[in-house]
């Protein structure tokens, strides 16, 4: 059996990178993947496509988590 990777950890809201993941985001906010990405597309989360890869802007986690 394929051994599982260990879930996201919420990222440190006191020295915040610039971008952050999608699941660090869903970690942080304690919100479901499907929420996350809803929320980007209403514009509620400000996010960046690098490529394939999408980076969610720290400060709008942090204007929500305020």
């Amino acid at each position: 059996m394929p051994k599982l990777s260990a879930p996201p950890k919420p990222i440190n809201l006191h020295e915040p990178p610039a971008l952050a993941t999608i699941p660090e985001t869903c970690a942080t906010l304690r919100i479901s993947r499907a929420t996350c990405c809803r929320w980007i597309e209403n514009g509620r989360l400000e996010a960046v496509k690098l490529g394939h890869a999408v980076r969610v802007k720290t400060a709008s986690i942090l204007a929500l988590a305020a």
